[in-house]
């Protein structure tokens, strides 16, 4: 009993300290993300939570047929692309997307900023206020409050840090101990067995 004890924890502690050195990378690619809005006027999304994918446009926000906001989740950015959301006669009122439940896989990552890039389009008219985009550890929030842009397209890049969750290394560690603890019982019953 003592050696497959004392072998569990060995190869705990072995396993442990392989998936420490393999390097991988974070990404949001395979993790369920959820959407959700606020806003003045009658707007729809497709679904509420979706799959990230390489390929896919994850969420849909349509308000008529030819004014809708396609959202793109990436591995480390949220691609929003906007067609037709305002024009002389529309305005989006206080229109807040929230894309939330980023969370990174392999290695658990928490939000600490975002960096905001505007591509302007040919038709685009209209410009962002300061404060187009918020965040907590694991949610943004684009907010389009003023934006009366024809289309346009903002990429969200995500400044992210490790999540506060215990290190690996206590992990191994705990391995170690037990493996010894292994080791000084089966020691322990051999000197009372002898005696």
């Amino acid at each position: 009993m003592i050696k497959k004890l004392a072998l569990a924890a060995g190869l705990w502690a072995a396993g442990t300290l392989l998936v420490l050195a393999a390097p991988a990378q974070a990404t949001l690619i395979g993790q369920t993300v959820n959407a959700s809005f606020d806003a003045l006027s009658s707007w729809s999304l497709n679904r509420t939570s979706a799959t990230v994918s390489a390929t896919a446009r994850e969420f849909v926000f349509t308000n008529a047929p030819a004014r809708r906001i396609t959202v793109d989740v990436q591995d480390s950015a949220i691609d929003f692309q906007y067609n037709n959301i305002s024009n002389i006669f529309f305005f989006p009122g206080d229109l807040s997307i929230t894309i939330g439940g980023l969370t990174w896989a392999p290695n658990p990552r928490a939000i600490i900023g975002v960096n905001v890039t505007e591509f302007n389009e040919p038709n685009s008219i209209g410009g962002f206020g300061a404060n187009i985009a918020s965040f907590t550890d694991s949610s943004v929030t684009l907010n389009l409050r003023g934006v009366w842009d024809g289309q346009d397209r903002v990429r969200i890049d995500l400044i992210t840090g490790p999540a506060q969750l215990p290190e690996p290394a206590s992990f191994a560690l705990f391995g170690l101990g037990l493996l010894g603890l292994g080791v000084a019982v089966r020691r322990s019953r051999r000197s009372t067995a002898s005696a």
